[in-house]
């Protein structure tokens, strides 16, 4: 009894002595969110991160930040950073992410890169930042969007009638989509033996373009093609699947009852996803003239000579009501602009930095629009991971501008697209969470959101579908083009604890994904082994 005491009393001094010992996080400031941040709103206009994530200090000027100073702040810290690199050795890092990212997870995101060392190590992150939560965007969907239109009235009318057809779409169509789950399950779910035909049919088809590639061209890794995942073998054992089929039996009542709003109401908020990857660059206001002239027609005389000004600024600017301040084209586009100079050989950044794109996701579609409306972007490297944009759209936009670099430049981009394992896309297996139906987003995309019309339709970052359309790859780009999938890791509860992607999100979020190591797929050096570079964050920036 007198023991006690004393005890809480050493108790308490643990406590009180433990957090001297522990690195304290100072947080995000101000400066880094301004010069690392160019973040947009669903409708493309400019938003002040600092403002967004309540960075600012009290009483100061909310909109007193703009577009114009955020571009200066940022090229500040990009000056800044290039003084501390060798000439030629720094590298500039943007990045977009995908689909159902909130702000405040972006936020989250530039905590982990800046407090991971990654300015020090020698990359700048510059990050595209907009909303694609599901909540938000389905919920425009329901209360604004109507044909690709914004009525706001017409929209919050009309909700309970368009939220009533959007679950009922999910319900009238739950025998096709449920069979495609259960269709996709059943290839994953092969067991051990004969029935795994279809998983030897593919390795064999991957081995064969793999000696092809060998048979024609140096297949040195940063030249290689395709870099085709390890044989299964018996990683996935019978204990295993058994496991996993048990788990999938007794959770089919959640999955059958969940399908219907995944894809009623996902399938709207994807569509409005995809629309917030085009507004950012054209926003609908410069759009609504013809309402302006009518509200101008009815409900005051104006003159022939106001009508023809209200024209003229409409058709030079896209100004609306004689606003001439207004553009016609989102932030993100003018963004493109600006990055087109910053990397061009006549700015200094041009001859001191290389320039490195990397999209997840639906941030593949927000750099394909990057490219296409500024061809003259110099990059050094573009990196797509898990990427929901189509294999049309990556030919339509990435191929030409990759041409148009090596002929009009002398700049030769390589391209590297990196999936996950066909197992791992259908299974989504690495999270615990077994309640709806399996798949990644990208699996989702396919057989259930996007209805696509032909093969190169679906997206390119899922590896089934790459190999199907390697042959539309084009010969001449063939050397700059590397897809690259990784090998298919036993599951485990702690899924994220491995070193090579295993799941949708844990490419930008539990790797270092701008590191060479990673972005050229595993090597044959053994993970273990202390030689090979780490391309895992800390156990502290998960």
């Amino acid at each position: 009894m007198p023991a006690r005491p004393t005890v809480r009393l050493t108790i308490v001094l643990m406590l009180l002595l433990v957090p001297t010992a522990l690195p304290l996080r100072a947080g995000l400031t101000l400066k880094q969110a301004r010069q690392h941040v160019i973040m947009v709103d669903e409708r493309g206009r400019y938003l002040d991160p600092g403002s967004k994530w309540k960075l600012l200090s009290s009483g100061a000027e909310v909109d007193a930040f703009s577009y114009t100073n955020s571009v200066s702040s940022i090229e500040a810290g990009i000056r800044e950073f290039s003084r501390t690199q060798p000439s030629g050795r720094g590298r500039v890092v943007v990045f977009a992410h995908g689909g159902l990212n909130s702000y405040r997870s972006s936020k989250r995101r530039l905590e982990k890169l800046l407090d991971g060392g990654m300015v020090e190590e020698g990359y700048y992150p510059v990050l595209l930042v907009w909303n694609s939560g599901f909540y938000d965007s389905y919920v425009e969907h329901l209360l604004s969007v109507r044909q690709g239109e914004i009525r706001p009235v017409l929209g919050k009318i009309t909700a309970p009638v368009v939220l009533v057809v959007d679950v009922a779409k999910g319900i009238v169509r739950l025998p096709l989509t449920l069979a495609g789950r259960w269709y996709n399950d059943f290839r994953t779910a092969e067991m051990p033996g004969r029935w795994d035909s279809a998983t030897r049919a593919w390795e064999d088809l991957e081995a064969r373009i793999d000696d092809w590639q060998h048979e024609r061209e140096d297949i040195r890794p940063e030249k290689a093609f395709i870099r085709r995942p390890k044989p299964e073998g018996r990683i996935r054992g019978l204990g295993e699947r058994m496991y996993r089929l048990g788990s999938y039996l007794i959770t089919q009542p959640t999955k059958i009852a969940t399908l219907p709003f995944a894809d009623g109401l996902g399938t709207q908020a994807w569509d409005n996803m995809v629309r917030r990857t085009r507004t950012m660059f054209q926003p609908p206001e410069p759009y609504d003239y013809p309402a302006y002239y009518r509200k101008r027609l009815f409900f005051r005389k104006v003159s022939r000579e106001e009508r023809q000004r209200d024209v003229d600024n409409w058709m030079a600017r896209g100004a609306v009501g004689g606003d001439t301040r207004r553009k016609p084209d989102g932030t993100m586009y003018h963004f493109a602009l600006q990055l087109e100079v910053w990397t061009g050989t006549e700015h200094v950044f041009g001859e001191t930095l290389r320039w490195e794109f990397f999209g997840h996701s639906m941030g593949t579609m927000v750099l394909n629009e990057v490219f296409r409306v500024a061809p003259k972007i110099r990059a050094s490297r573009i990196t797509y991971m898990a990427a929901a944009c189509s294999i049309r759209s990556f030919q339509e936009t990435l191929v030409p501008y990759l041409r148009r670099q090596k002929a009009d430049y002398s700049n030769v981009v390589h391209f590297h697209n990196l999936c996950l394992h066909r197992i791992r896309e259908r299974d989504n297996s690495m999270d615990m969470v077994d309640i709806i139906p399996r798949g990644t987003l990208l699996n989702y995309i396919d057989d259930v959101f996007a209805k696509p019309p032909t093969i190169t339709d679906r997206t390119l970052g899922s590896w089934e579908n790459v190999i199907r359309a390697l042959p539309d790859l084009p010969g001449d780009l063939r050397p700059q083009i590397h897809n690259v999938c990784f090998d298919l890791l036993p599951w485990s509860f702690a899924g994220s604890n491995t070193n090579q992607p295993q799941n949708h999100g844990s490419f930008s979020s539990d790797f270092k994904f701008w590191l060479d190591e990673f972005v050229r797929g595993p090597g044959e050096v053994p993970a273990d082994d202390p030689s090979r570079p780490a391309i895992r964050r800390s156990p502290s920036l998960k």
